[in-house]
C-alpha cells in the first residue's frame, strides 16, 4: 500500500500544491516545478535497488526493508513540514529512494519465501496492494488537506517499519552464507521443509479528465476501483492459465484502448464536430485500460522478476529490471506534458500503443512459462 501511495502522490496533491489557500508554499507552482515534484520520485527511486542490491547479500532482506521505511519516514516528515520548494524536492527525493528500496525487497523476499504453488499469487497481490494504496491517497485527497494527507504517509511508513521488525529473514540469505541449519530453522517455522533441499540445490546451482465532465478526484476513484478490480482478479488467472497468456491479453487490452485514446485526441486535435458527443469516452478508455494494465502488465513482471533470476545475481538482476523501470518513469513524466503542448496529446497515446504492442511480441517471443514450476525448474528451463 505504501508503494500505491507514494507512487500515486503527485497526481492529486499537486493540484493542492497549486492552490494558495492550501500549499505550503508562498507562491503558484510553474508547469516546469509541478512536473519536476511528479518525477523527482523516479530520480529517487534508481539508486535504491542499487544501495539494498548489495546490502541484502551482506547484512539481509529484512535491514533492507527497515532502511527503506526509515528514509520513507524521513521523506514524509519533510513533506509535512516543508515551506520551501527545495525541502519538497528533497522530501519526494527521500519518498522516492525508500521507495526503491522497498520496491526491490518485496520482489526478491516474496519470491524467495513463497512455495511454488502460491508464489504467483502472492506476488501478485503485491499489485493488489498497491492498487489499494493508490486508491487510499486519491480517497483522502477528496477530504484532507496538503499536510493532513502526508500525516497519512507518515503513519503508513510507520506501520511498515514497524511490521517489518516481525518478519522472519529471508532463508536464501542464509543459504548464501552456508548457514543451513539456519534455513532449516526457519522453513520449519514457515512449514516448508519440504523445500529444503530445492534451496540447497539452487545454491549450489489530479486535474480534470480532459474532455469529460467529471471531477478529477471523482473520477480518479472511479479508475482507482476498477484498478482493484483487475488487480484482485489476476492472481486467479495467473495460476489457472499461466503468466504468458495473461501477460499477452494484457499487452493486446492496453494497446487497443490506447490507440483509441490517442484517436480521441487527435479528432479533438482536428475539432471534429464528433467528439463534442463523446466526453465520456477518456474516462471509459482510462477503465478499461486500466483493468488490462492491473490484471498483466501492471502485476506480472513483478512476478517474473521474483522468479526467473538465481539466488547470487537475484538481487542485481532485480536491481537493474527495476531501474529500467524507474528511469523509464521519470522520463515519461517528464516529458508527457511538454509532448502534449507541442505536439499533441495523440502522440504519447499512440507511442505508448506502439510500445504495448512490441510487449506482446516479446512475450511470445522471449517470457517463458513459469506456472507451477519450482525456482530450480526455471533455472533449468532457462538454461536449455
Amino acid at each position: 500500500m505504501l508503494i500505491g501511495f507514494t507512487i500515486s502522490w503527485s497526481g492529486p496533491i499537486i493540484p493542492k500544491l497549486q492552490d494558495l489557500e492550501q500549499s505550503p508554499l508562498s507562491h503558484k507552482l510553474t508547469d516546469t516545478q509541478a512536473s519536476l515534484i511528479a518525477s523527482l520520485l523516479y530520480i529517487g527511486c534508481i539508486p535504491g535497488p542499487y544501495l539494498v542490491g548489495w546490502l541484502s547479500n551482506t547484512k539481509g532482506r529484512k535491514p533492507c526493508f527497515l532502511l527503506g521505511g526509515l528514509i520513507s519516514i524521513i521523506g514524509y516528515i519533510l513533506l509535512v513540514t516543508t515551506h520551501t520548494l527545495t525541502i519538497l524536492y528533497v522530501g519526494r527525493l527521500m519518498t522516492g529512494l525508500g521507495n526503491g528500496c522497498i520496491f526491490l525487497m518485496n520482489l526478491v523476499y516474496m519470491g524467495e519465501m513463497s512455495s511454488t504453488n502460491i508464489r504467483g499469487i502472492l506476488l501478485a497481490i503485491l499489485g493488489i496492494s498497491i492498487t489499494l494504496g493508490s486508491t487510499l491517497l486519491f480517497t483522502v485527497t477528496s477530504f484532507f488537506s496538503y499536510r493532513a494527507t502526508n500525516y497519512v504517509g507518515v503513519a503508513l511508513t510507520t506501520i511498515f517499519t514497524l511490521c517489518v521488525l516481525m518478519i522472519p529473514e529471508s532463508p536464501m540469505f542464509y543459504v548464501l552464507k552456508g548457514n543451513d541449519n539456519v534455513v532449516k530453522k526457519i522453513l520449519a517455522d514457515l512449514d516448508r521443509l519440504d523445500d529444503l533441499e530445492k534451496i540447497i540445490a539452487s545454491k549450489e546451482d489530479s486535474r480534470t479528465i480532459t474532455g469529460s465532465k467529471i471531477d478529477g478526484n471523482i473520477g480518479m476513484l472511479i479508475i482507482s476501483g476498477f484498478q482493484l478490480l483487475g488487480s484482485t482478479v489476476a492472481p486467479v488467472f495467473i495460476e489457472k492459465i499461466g503468466r504468458k497468456i495473461v501477460l499477452m491479453i494484457s499487452c493486446v487490452i492496453c494497446s487497443a484502448a490506447m490507440f483509441v485514446m490517442g484517436t480521441y485526441f487527435y479528432l479533438l486535435h482536428l475539432e471534429n464536430p464528433v467528439i463534442k458527443t463523446m466526453h465520456w469516452l477518456p474516462l471509459v478508455i482510462l477503465i478499461i485500460f486500466f483493468i488490462g494494465y492491473d490484471s498483466g502488465l501492471g502485476i506480472i513482471p513483478n512476478v517474473l522478476i521474483g522468479e526467473m533470476f538465481t539466488p547470487n545475481v537475484r538481487s542485481h538482476g532485480s536491481t537493474l529490471a527495476v531501474t529500467v523501470t524507474w528511469l523509464s518513469g521519470f522520463l515519461v513524466t517528464t516529458a508527457f506534458g511538454a509532448i502534449v503542448n507541442d505536439v499533441g496529446a495523440f502522440v504519447p497515446f499512440w507511442f505508448f500503443s506502439l510500445t504495448s504492442i512490441i510487449a506482446f511480441f516479446f512475450t511470445v517471443f522471449f517470457i517463458p512459462e513459469t506456472k507451477g514450476k519450482s525456482l530450480l525448474q526455471i533455472q533449468v528451463d532457462l538454461d536449455k
